[in-house]
């Protein structure tokens, strides 16, 4: 499923978000099933593989550098790992981190998209200069945006730059 944010940044999921895949997800990330990791890594594995070779076509052969939207540090504390970034592992693939939170946003579980807009704006930072890099986002599920949103903000900010970005699953069209 293909989209693009309001930047213009293009983005692909592998699945429509739905009630199978959000509790898998949600199996996978609260309750620690970190099994679930390999079925997971194998849904997201075709659309991971088109992004990047689409991505490194759109920079001259040159591949991206892939990178992962920080886990929220509560989360990862709690949980003890970052789910996306072991997908991406999973993958063959070590991501990079060229973003981390500047502050800890609230739980977005009931926002709309105004909200979480609002809740995200400047949480998300490149704490060195991105200059010259060229980033592929992957994220888990893409809801309204927000998160991406910010992250692209973020990567543009510190100097880099998005070419596309990767999700496992996206909720809507």
């Amino acid at each position: 499923m293909r989209w693009s944010d309001a930047d213009g940044t293009p983005g692909l999921a592998a699945r429509r978000y739905d009630a199978f895949v959000g509790a898998v997800l949600l199996a996978y990330k609260e309750d620690a099933r970190t099994g679930l990791v390999r079925p997971l890594a194998a849904a997201l594995e075709p659309a991971f593989r088109s992004a990047v070779l689409e991505a490194s076509r759109a920079m001259g052969g040159v591949s991206p550098e892939i990178a992962t939207i920080p886990a929220r540090r509560r989360a990862a504390r709690d949980r003890g790992f970052h789910p996306v970034e072991q997908l991406v592992r999973r993958l063959g693939v070590r991501p990079s981190r060229p973003l981390r939170w500047a502050r800890e946003p609230a739980d977005q579980r009931d926002f709309g998209r105004a909200e979480r807009l609002e809740n995200l704006a400047g949480a998300l930072v490149a704490p060195r200069r991105l200059d010259g890099r060229r980033v592929l986002l992957v994220e888990d599920v893409v809801t309204t945006g927000a998160t991406v949103g910010e992250a692209v903000r973020a990567v543009h900010d510190g100097g880099g730059l998005v070419v596309g970005v990767v999700a496992l699953a996206r909720v809507g069209p």
